[in-house]
């Protein structure tokens, strides 16, 4: 069976993060797929592409779950 772009992207996901120590692993885990999932659901409600938005929410992180600095992140000036 041939897998879909998002399940593949979700593979390729893990694999990045799991080079972490494990608390961070399920701190990037629930967070990415937390979001992933709240971007898909807004996404539905405004009748916008559902896969696109699950997409942007697993790598709207992808600096930071993957070792770079994070010493600002988030932050609104």
């Amino acid at each position: 069976m041939k897998r879909n772009r998002l399940e593949e992207l979700r593979i390729r996901m893990n694999a990045l993060i799991l080079n972490n120590d494990p608390q961070l692993i399920c701190n990037f885990t629930a967070h990415m797929y937390g979001v992933s999932k709240f971007c898909t659901l807004l996404a539905l409600k405004r009748k916008l592409n559902p896969e696109l938005a699950a997409t942007c929410g697993m790598l709207h992180d992808i600096y930071y779950m993957t070792g770079g600095n994070s010493e600002e992140h988030a932050l609104i000036r």
